[in-house]
């Protein structure tokens, strides 16, 4: 009864060249620093095997199976 999701559909575009290169690109500057600072040691280095992508999105769900738990409990005597 913990289980939680989400789940989203859309639209995907590539945004800058595939496979990422190091040309500048500005579009992607604010998308690779926070990356950067998150998951690479605070500098984002393209290694030439990936690319990013854009979803746009046209529906969102989300579940949270631990509020059936509380409901219950609130709807028990």
């Amino acid at each position: 009864m913990e289980l939680k999701g989400v789940e989203l559909v859309g639209t995907v575009e590539v945004v800058g060249e595939v496979p990422r290169t190091s040309a500048p690109n500005a579009e992607l500057e604010e998308p690779e620093r926070l990356f950067g600072e998150k998951y690479a040691g605070g500098r984002f280095t393209p290694d030439g095997n990936h690319a990013w992508l854009r979803l746009v999105p046209d529906k969102i769900l989300s579940w949270d199976f631990t509020k059936m738990a509380a409901a219950r409990a609130k709807a028990a005597p």
